[in-house]
Order: structure tokens, then C-alpha cells, then sequence
């Protein structure tokens, strides 16, 4: 027990009061609050130099010099910890020698200071105590000779800058902390296994150690191969990280290998973005001693920095960590989330609005005060975005549609250049969308609100609404209000929803922490006849129904990798015998009896294929059979490249689409791009049985007239009729929108791959709908003469920025000087009337 229990316990306390203020800094440093990490790190390492100044004279009065090696390591243990929480206090602030800590190095780091609190105890605790305690303080001894290696060069400048600066201390606390680790070797009690525990707790992280070194080093192997087999091959059409990236396997360790140059800390000096990543790297580097070390014993991967990017952002959806910035925003969070959503069952689409609060955490660095927010956001099939606008100067500006190259040069030149206010909204392929904003400052939080027009999921007979969800800067301790509200006279049955919801007059309610994923469902009804009229024509839905026809391909092609299993493989097989049956690998290989097994294990390694669609010479009568867990390059990705090329020049000569069956519910993005484009006809196996069609040769056709556009996820279809009804109709705008995207998508065609050609086409129909699409941008600008100089015009005769039933749309600037015209004739007539009034009364 201690010696001195008041000592001790003063000891605890203060421990305790600065761990607390610890935590509390972990999110918040930086904030202009009281809580300074460099202010409350120089407050701690006060207090444990004067913790450890009166044990010392404790001990020397009452003792003297002879027995200084006997203190009480109770109260010593306790002066350790409280030099180790000051220096890890100062790391939270701009005097940094760690990067952040990953999860399980924080775990690691706590158990070390847990066993230096209890290794003291060991004699009045039971064996199998002692025997944890040892072994966990062996295990401690190698992370304190891990962190005393990995700072002994500041070492070297810390004893000589303490005459000066006393803090430098802080760098030898490591080395104090093995010191103290290799003398609890001999301080143990005797008990017939101590030292074998302490040993084991040695031995256990190294062999933890050489596991993660063995996997590490077969992955670095898988990559050099695939260089090899790259280089050999006389079929190259895709680039050589494309073809890594189908041949790396799946897991978070393949990801910790391709991650590890630009987001692992090699040294203590390098704290900032570097490699590949640039501004992004400093907000997501971090401290990993296995990376640290595997990166030494095996050096850094010999790939170019932008193909691991592009590896990156197909095998682990890492798009939104490369996105373009061009400020930082490492010190951006998500305070605030606020969801308004109108769902209109009997039209089987909804409009979800959510406005954003950006909260800057502050920061002492002038240079870093001023940040760029990022969100990317992840839509369901067929969803586009409808609406923008940003807060300036505490009000709601709303954005115009333009070009998606004038939007992207003014937002460039603003933020870039001349650091100005603007927002941008950008479409991705994949069924994404981006928002950037500029600038986040500490002053004020600033406030984005974004408008999604969705249509609801056809479960067969239930409706499914899913939250879009985003990624972006930190929504942990976001709060948010969700409000639902169900518009229509159809009665909702059997609904579905998150249990802590509350229901409400017309809709459903929640208020608390931010939600990332929810969903709303509910039993499907029949279609609205209603119609929605606008600019000489009407839209109205109808239920799409497809005709099973008779068609027997005459080849088929199969798209294997890594989700196919060899009893499907075998079985489709058989279903399609007597039709030639093709692979790619990558040049076009067809399957026999002899090579069947053989290319199934070799291409089963692949975590997916870039299907050359362009070498299938007779599309109309081939028939793909894909399997996907939603995996592949984008087309963006592969620009400028001979599959690129090759595939724009077979599209250009307008072939007919090819048949594809998916297994899984999901397609690989690059598909899915050319299915939105109309260039593929997909018929997912949830819909309809692959079994089922092959066996009967059949394939479902739904029959479109011009004027038609099909929505997969809502089963319907829009019909746009220029053939107007006396009545005006009750169908929500939203209908519009839709057909507008859907039907821009598939008139721009082969166009997609000539972005000019594109833009001077196909904008006015954008504008028309106001919606995102691959040619169009949302921006919203500080100044009216910010618009002018970057030829940036009222949208006239648009649909204008969606709004939620009810609030009342926005109107444009032209409708605003209508109104405000009006309001003067009227304001003038009156007060011509009121005056006479007056005359006559006189």
C-alpha cells in the first residue's frame, strides 16, 4: 500500500481532474474555449514537476539520501502518468510529435498506463492478478521501446533545450516509461511463472508483429506480380492500375498496404499532407507502429501516387478522401443536420431536403482559419439533385444552374484565388453528387441546404424510402431533426420505420443524435392519375409492365470474378450449352471443355472485370451474365485511355444495346453509367429469375414510346404529352424533374464521352428541370456581378430550385420583378384613391 496515502491521493485527484479535461480536448482542441491544449499541457507538466518535487522531499525528509532508491513507487508510478498525460496534452496542439493515434494504438496506450497504476499492487493482489499485471507490463515495455526508438532523434535536442525550455523534456517521458518497465522485471514477486508471464506479454505483440509483416509482404507481392502479368500481356487496353486493382484482394489490410505512403507517419517531423493526397493528407494521417514498421522493412509501394489514388477510389470507395480541394478542412464538422422530407406515395417518389450546419473547431493558425467544406453524397437509382443554396451573411441565397465547366471556373477562380464566398454542386457518375463549400471560418457556422427529388424503391407489394446519406466532414456529435410529412389521400398500412420516431399529424418526427441510414416503408398502392403541367406540355405516370419475348442469344459472355461461386457458374453453364459461351482475360477467350475449370479459378481471383463492351460485335444478340458487388472504375477514371477511346468510337455508331443479366442486385458503376445512358439493358435477378429466362429464352422488353422514360427503382414510367387538360392537375413538379433527367441521360448517349459537345447540346433541357446531370452545376455566388463576369444567367422558364410543399417556392429573379412591379401599381393606385379620399373629406 502507499506510504503515504494523503500523497496518493492528492495524486489520484489531480490525475483524474486532467484526465477529464483530456478527454474533453480530444474533440474540441482547438477551440477558442478556456480548454488550450498548450495551456492545460504547460498546467499539467507544472503539476507533475511539483507532484514529483514533493515526493522527493517527502521521501529525502523523512529518509534522507540513503534510501532514495526505495521510494514509494505508488506515488512515482502516479508522477509517470501525469508527465505522460502532459505530453500527450501538448501533442493535441500545434507543438506535435504524434500524429493522430490509431483506435487500437489508443487502446495499447492505455493499458500501458493501467498497468504502471496497478504494478504497484501486485503484492497484495492474488496470483492470477500478478500474473496479468506482469504479462501486461512486458507487453508495455514494447511500445515504450517502439515510441523511445521512434522519437530518439528529438531526444537528442530535448535534454540541451530544457536549460531553456523545459517542456523538451516531455520527449525523454518514453524512455522513463521503459526504464521503469525494465525494473518491474525485478521487482516482481516470487511466484513460479512471473518471469514466464512477463515474457509472454514480450513475446505477444511480436508475434502480433510478424503476422501483420506476413500479410503485408504478400500483398506488396500480389502488386509486383500483377505489374509483371501486366507487362506480358499483348491486350492492354485498360491502364496498368486498373488491372491491379481487379487482381488485389479484398480487406482492410490490402487498404492499410495501399494507404500506408500517404497517411501513415514515417517520422515525428512530418505532421502535414504529403504524397498524392495533399491538403486531405493532414486530416487523415495517422500513427500506426505495424504500418511504420512494415513501411521500413519493405519500402514504399513502386506505384505512381495517382494510381494508388484511383486503386484506392474503386476498391474501397475512397472518392470523397481525393476529392478536388483546394483548401484544407481537416478542422471542419458536421454540427447540425436538419431533414425535411415530402413523400408522395401514390406518385411513388419523395423530395428530401437537408440543410447542413458547417462548424469550424477553430484554430490558432491564421492560415487554417479559413476552410473548404466537401460532402459527397450517395443517391439511390434514378434520384437527382434538384436544389441548392447557401447562407451569406445570415441569408438564404439560392443557387442558378449553368454549365458544369462555367460553374467549376468560377468556383476555382473565387475560392482559389480571390477567397470568396461560393457553393458548388457537381454531378459524379455512380449515382453521386458532390457539395463544396468556402469559405468555414471559427467566427460563424455556415449553412448549406441541398434538395434530392428521389422516387421510392418497389419492394413488390411495400414502397421503400431510404435516406441519402453523405460523406463529409465529421457528423459524430451532430444533432439533427428529421421531419417527415406523407402527402396524398391513399392511407399508409403497415408502416415501417426507426422505432425512436415519433408519429405526427401527416408524417413522422425525430429529434437527437444525427442518423446516418434509416428507412420508411410502407404498402404500395396504385398510381395517381393526377398530372403535372408545365411549359406546354404534361406529365403523368403509369405502371410499366414489361413482355416476356422470346429471344435466344446467339453468344453469351460472363463476367467472373471474385462474388461468383462455382456452383452458378457451373449451372448457367449449363442452362446456355449449344450457345458460344466467351470470357475476356482480357483479349476475348471462348470457354471448352478443357479450359472451363481452369479460367474459372483464374478469374475468380479478380475483385472485378472492365468488361471491353466495345468488342462484342454483334450487341443485339449478346447476352452478358454479370455478378458485382458494385465495384469498378467510373469512366472518368479512364479517360484518356485506349478503353476510353475504343469505347466512345463503338458508341458513336449508335449499336444496338446489350443484354445483360445481373445476379446481384447491384451492377459495377461503370455499368450503371452506361445503363443510365441507355447503352445496356440490365435486368436484375431480384426482378426476375436468371434461371427462369435462360431456360425459357426469354427476355423482359419494356416497350417506350419517344415521349417515356423508365424508373427501374419505382417500376413506372413518366409520360410527357404535349396534348394539355383544361385543368392545371395536383401532381407534384417533382414528376418533371425526373422525366427531364432520365430523358436528358438518354438523348446525350455517346455524347458523354465529348463534355464540350455536351454542354452547348443538352443545357437548356437541364435548365428546364433545374436538375444535376453530367452537364449542368448548381452555384451560388456572393455578388450579382460574380454572375455577370462568369457569364452565369438568370434561369428563365425553369422549374426553378425544388422546395418543399408547403414552404412555398422560391421565386426566380425575373418572378421577383414581377412581383415587386405589381406591388408597385397596386401600392401606387391606392394611395392615388386614398389621396382623393382625403380631398373630398377636406
Amino acid at each position: 500500500m502507499p506510504q503515504n496515502k494523503y500523497l496518493y491521493g492528492i495524486g489520484c485527484t489531480i490525475i483524474g481532474f486532467c484526465f477529464l479535461i483530456f478527454l474533453v480536448l480530444i474533440p474540441f482542441r482547438g477551440e477558442n474555449t478556456a480548454f488550450d491544449p498548450f495551456g492545460v499541457a504547460m498546467l499539467i507538466y507544472v503539476c507533475a514537476v511539483i507532484y514529483l518535487m514533493v515526493i522527493f522531499f517527502h521521501h529525502t525528509s523523512k529518509h534522507g539520501w540513503n534510501k532514495f532508491g526505495k521510494g514509494d513507487e505508488h506515488t512515482y508510478s502516479l508522477a509517470l502518468v501525469l508527465f505522460s498525460l502532459a505530453a500527450h496534452t501538448l501533442n493535441l496542439s500545434e507543438i506535435r510529435v504524434f500524429c493522430n493515434y490509431t483506435t487500437w494504438l489508443w487502446g495499447y496506450v492505455v493499458l500501458l498506463h493501467t498497468s504502471i497504476v496497478a504494478f504497484p499492487f501486485r503484492k497484495v493482489l492474488p496470483g492470477w492478478a500478478q500474473y496479468i499485471i506482469y504479462g501486461i507490463s512486458g507487453a508495455s515495455a514494447v511500445l515504450c521501446l517502439y515510441l523511445t526508438i521512434f522519437i530518439g532523434p528529438l531526444n537528442v535536442w530535448a535534454i540541451p533545450l530544457s536549460i531553456a525550455l523545459g517542456i523538451s523534456l516531455m520527449a525523454t517521458v518514453p524512455a522513463w516509461m521503459l526504464l521503469y518497465f525494465i525494473q518491474a522485471f525485478s521487482r516482481m514477486e516470487k511466484l513460479p511463472y512471473a518471469k514466464s508471464a512477463y515474457w509472454a506479454g514480450i513475446l505477444l505483440p511480436l508475434l502480433i508483429l510478424t503476422f501483420f509483416l506476413q500479410r503485408w509482404g504478400t500483398i506488396q507481392n500480389t502488386i509486383t506480380q500483377a505489374r509483371e502479368t501486366y507487362q506480358q500481356q499483348e491486350v492492354t487496353d485498360i491502364p496498368e492500375w486498373v488491372h491491379i486493382a481487379s487482381e488485389l484482394p479484398e480487406g482492410r489490410m490490402t487498404e492499410e498496404v495501399m494507404m500506408a505512403g500517404a497517411l501513415t507517419q514515417r517520422s515525428f517531423w512530418e505532421n502535414g499532407g504529403s504524397g498524392f493526397l495533399d491538403w486531405n493528407a493532414s486530416e487523415f494521417k495517422r500513427h500506426n507502429p505495424l504500418a511504420i514498421i512494415a513501411m521500413g522493412l519493405y519500402g514504399e509501394l513502386e506505384l505512381e501516387g495517382e494510381d494508388i489514388s484511383r486503386i484506392m477510389e474503386v476498391n474501397y470507395d475512397a472518392r470523397h478522401m481525393t476529392h478536388r480541394r483546394l483548401w484544407r478542412g481537416g478542422n471542419l464538422s458536421t454540427s447540425e443536420v436538419h431533414t425535411k422530407v415530402d413523400v408522395y406515395p401514390d406518385f411513388r417518389l419523395a423530395y428530401e431536403e437537408m440543410t447542413l450546419h458547417i462548424h469550424h473547431d477553430g484554430n490558432t493558425s491564421r492560415w487554417r482559419n479559413q476552410q473548404e467544406a466537401v460532402y459527397s453524397f450517395e443517391l439511390p437509382e434514378g434520384a437527382v439533385a434538384t436544389s441548392l443554396s447557401l447562407w451569406i451573411e445570415g441569408e438564404e441565397r439560392f443557387s442558378r444552374l449553368t454549365t458544369k465547366s462555367k460553374a467549376d471556373s468560377a468556383y476555382v477562380q473565387i475560392v482559389g484565388v480571390e477567397i470568396r464566398d461560393p457553393a458548388l454542386l457537381h454531378w459524379q457518375e455512380g449515382n453521386r453528387v458532390s457539395v463544396t463549400v468556402f469559405p468555414c471560418t471559427p467566427e460563424d457556422d455556415r449553412i448549406v441546404k441541398i434538395g434530392f427529388t428521389t422516387p421510392l424503391t418497389d419492394e413488390g407489394d411495400r414502397l421503400a424510402l431510404r435516406h441519402v446519406s453523405f460523406d463529409g466532414p465529421a457528423t459524430w456529435q451532430a444533432s439533427t431533426t428529421t421531419a417527415i410529412n406523407i402527402y396524398g389521400e391513399t392511407p399508409l398500412e403497415n408502416v415501417q420505420k426507426p422505432a425512436i420516431w415519433h408519429t405526427g399529424e401527416g408524417g413522422y418526427t425525430y429529434e437527437g443524435h444525427y442518423q446516418a441510414d434509416w428507412t420508411l416503408s410502407f404498402k404500395k398502392h396504385a398510381l395517381s392519375n393526377e398530372h403535372f403541367q408545365f411549359l406546354g406540355a404534361q406529365y403523368q405516370l403509369a405502371e410499366a409492365s414489361h413482355n416476356l419475348e422470346k429471344w435466344s442469344p446467339q453468344e453469351v459472355i460472363l463476367d467472373v470474378n471474385s462474388t461468383w461461386d462455382p456452383f452458378t457458374y457451373r449451372n448457367i453453364l449449363e442452362k446456355v450449352e449449344g450457345i458460344p459461351t466467351y470470357v475476356f482475360l482480357p483479349e476475348k477467350t471462348k470457354l471448352t471443355e478443357n479450359n472451363t475449370d481452369e479460367i474459372f479459378l483464374q478469374l475468380r481471383e479478380k475483385a472485378f472485370n472492365l468488361l471491353p463492351l466495345y468488342r462484342i460485335e454483334n450487341p443485339g444478340n449478346t447476352l452478358v451474365i454479370t455478378k458485382s458487388r458494385g465495384k469498378s472504375p467510373l469512366l472518368e477514371d479512364v479517360e484518356e485511355t485506349t478503353f476510353y477511346q475504343s469505347l466512345y468510337t463503338y458508341y458513336a455508331q449508335a449499336p444496338a444495346p446489350v443484354r445483360m443479366i445481373s445476379l446481384s442486385s447491384d451492377i459495377p458503376p461503370y455499368l450503371k453509367t452506361l445503363a443510365n445512358l441507355g447503352s445496356v439493358e440490365v435486368v436484375r435477378n431480384k426482378d426476375y429469375s436468371w434461371e427462369t429466362l435462360l431456360t425459357d429464352k426469354v427476355f423482359p422488353v419494356l416497350d417506350l414510346a419517344e415521349n417515356e422514360v423508365f424508373l427501374p427503382e419505382a417500376n413506372m414510367t413518366i409520360r410527357r404529352d404535349s396534348a394539355l387538360h383544361e385543368q392545371e392537375g395536383e401532381a407534384p413538379d417533382h414528376i418533371a424533374r425526373l422525366y427531364i433527367y432520365q430523358d436528358l441521360m438518354k438523348q446525350i448517349g455517346a455524347d458523354f464521352f465529348v463534355e464540350d459537345k455536351m454542354e452547348d447540346a443538352w443545357i437548356r433541357k437541364a435548365e428546364e428541370g433545374y436538375i444535376v446531370s453530367p452537364i449542368s452545376s448548381m452555384a451560388v455566388l456572393e455578388t450579382q456581378k460574380d454572375y455577370e463576369r462568369f457569364d452565369i444567367g438568370e434561369n428563365r422558364d425553369t422549374l426553378g430550385n425544388a422546395a418543399k410543399q408547403g414552404d412555398g417556392a422560391v421565386p426566380e429573379p425575373h418572378e421577383w420583378a414581377l412581383i415587386i412591379l405589381m406591388g408597385a401599381i397596386i401600392c401606387y393606385g391606392g394611395w392615388k384613391k386614398w389621396g382623393w379620399t382625403l380631398t373630398l373629406g377636406h
